[in-house]
């Protein structure tokens, strides 16, 4: 297998996890829109103070995602199953807790363990509200991105064949 085609499967997956992670943390950042359009400082002030869990969720995502890219190499001609949704849950749910145990620990980092099982569980309610969008978008956008490879993989002749 070509190095290029497994470079490219993993930096395509890496920002396809973060435009996920921006789309199901798109609330706040509408919040914050809202709040700069309509001049209320305490609004913006507020939604504000949201930002840095949003962008280290989404470097997270990034990270993840780039690691699990391989998952949507196309394998031989095989037609791709549950691992195109599986991998958008699980980038999903490693970088949900690792932001909400992150940002436990730095919020609160002279109670020790308070703050990272706050951030844990943090990280896991704020996954499990999103896991319906996640499920959704991720098994849409990993089909798009398999056949994208799929396309990819043809033009360079090669398939990934299974150990």
């Amino acid at each position: 297998m070509s190095s290029t085609l497994v470079a490219r499967a993993r930096q395509l997956s890496a920002w396809f996890h973060v435009l996920l992670c921006g789309l199901c943390l798109f609330p706040p950042w509408l919040a914050l829109a809202i709040a700069i359009g309509a001049g209320d400082q305490r609004l913006w002030a507020i939604t504000l103070e949201a930002a840095p869990y949003g962008l280290t969720a989404m470097a997270f995502a990034y990270l993840y995602g780039k690691k699990f890219g391989d998952w949507y190499l196309p394998v031989d001609g095989e037609k791709p199953t549950f691992e195109i949704v599986c991998a958008s849950c699980v980038v999903s749910f490693l970088a949900a807790i690792s932001t909400g145990v992150c940002i436990g620990l730095i919020s609160s980092v002279w109670e020790g363990m308070d703050g990272f099982s706050i951030g844990l569980f943090a990280g896991l309610a704020g996954y499990l509200c999103a896991l319906p969008l996640i499920l959704i978008l991720g098994g849409l956008g990993g089909l798009a991105l398999t056949r994208r490879l799929n396309k990819l993989a043809a033009d360079l002749n090669q398939a990934v064949k299974p150990a």
